[in-house]
């Protein structure tokens, strides 16, 4: 397929390695009933249930494998704020909740019409492990209350309420917080998940969280990956289903544009690298904290993916607050090729050797 054809395929969601294969049969969610009259997309058999009671077994199927003990939160204990969602993401709906007398969110995963309800449940399995095994460690991440599955919300979990924004809302709120030093926070939390070999796999603004007390969280655990030499769990590697975009590592792409940027099934602590120096460069760069422009604003994102993934660079902002040091980490953690890229241990050496060389930590402020 004309590499063009492949990008595109990926931006529309599709997986990066295109090949004809049979439906699985239980990977469409019928959103209306025309859908099913016109014959245009074929169905699961149910079986004599409804869909959404085929999606809530879908989902109990997928925990009975899981490697971590959970809760699991019963469907009379919480209760839905609202009659919408308070927020929604790519792939989940968030909607704000009670549980035992105190303020929860839900993040609900969407199933899709066109989409493998099979890979939804993999994701949401994923999570389920990955918040358990997190939730005694050392690791900033929001905390995680349990799992709530019913047919309304088959692939749901519940975590706690964090009063604060992600991160782009965050610096738009507040534009003369110390930027390198909410930076530094960011690198240090996703140091604490690479040294236990978990590799986030989404690392973006909008998976990053702040609270009032300008602690940072690292949320979007859905596609969190646990390298298979790790002590603490083995995991399967997975199909690359990740959308194109411009924090999105080449390797991941599944491009094939250079053969020193061999493909990889599966995130890696240098994929997260990459997202780390993309994201590193929206908070140095000129009026970013204001607008949140990523790298190549202006382009629709296919394009601006495609250009970051056929080498391309945005110049380095021109303002005297970007040193020498923190421009080098960024071009260093972007590098096209995974072995060239620097640490995440290296870039919070070298944030915190800029921190102290700025004795009021105020660095890339616009104070």
């Amino acid at each position: 397929m004309p590499l063009l054809s492949r990008v595109c395929a990926l931006y529309r969601g599709e997986p990066s390695v295109i090949e004809e294969r049979p439906s699985p049969g239980l990977s469409h969610h019928l959103s209306s009933p025309s859908q099913l009259e016109v014959g245009a997309l074929p169905t699961p058999d149910l079986d004599g249930v409804t869909l959404p009671q085929h999606y809530a077994r879908i989902a109990q199927d997928s925990l009975r494998s899981s490697t971590f003990a959970y809760r699991l939160v019963g469907p009379e204990d919480v209760k839905l704020i609202g009659g919408k969602p308070m927020t929604a993401g790519g792939s989940a709906d968030i909607w704000e909740a009670t549980y035992d007398g105190r303020k929860v969110v839900l993040k609900s995963y969407r199933c899709y019409i066109t989409f493998d309800v099979t890979q939804v449940a993999a994701r949401f399995h994923n999570e389920v492990n990955m918040c358990s095994f997190l939730n005694h460690r050392d690791v900033d991440t929001v905390p995680f209350v349990g799992v709530y599955s019913t047919e309304a919300h088959p692939f749901g979990l519940v975590y706690g309420y964090m009063d604060g924004l992600d991160l782009k809302q965050y610096l738009r709120n507040e534009p003369n917080v110390g930027r390198l030093k909410l930076l530094t926070d960011i690198a240090r939390c996703l140091n604490r998940l690479h040294d236990l070999d978990i590799v986030h796999g989404d690392l973006q603004t909008a998976n990053i969280l702040v609270d009032k007390g300008n602690t940072v969280y690292i949320a979007g655990l859905g596609n969190t990956y646990i390298l298979p030499h790790s002590a603490a769990w083995t995991a399967e590697g997975r199909t690359r289903t990740g959308r194109l975009s411009r924090s999105l590592a080449p390797e991941l792409a599944g491009l094939g544009t250079s053969p020193d940027v061999p493909d990889s099934t599966h995130p890696t602590k240098a994929s997260d690298m990459y997202a780390f120096g993309v994201m590193a460069f929206e908070f140095v760069h000129s009026g970013q904290v204001l607008t949140g422009r990523p790298p190549f604003h202006g382009m629709i994102e296919v394009a601006a993916a495609y250009s970051m993934l056929n080498g391309d660079r945005p110049p380095r902002p021109d303002h005297p607050e970007v040193s020498d040091r923190v421009w080098y980490m960024i071009e260093r953690c972007w590098n096209r090729i995974p072995s060239e890229r620097m640490s995440i241990g290296g870039a919070v050496d070298l944030l915190e050797a800029e921190l102290r060389r700025i004795p009021d930590s105020r660095a890339l402020s616009r104070a």
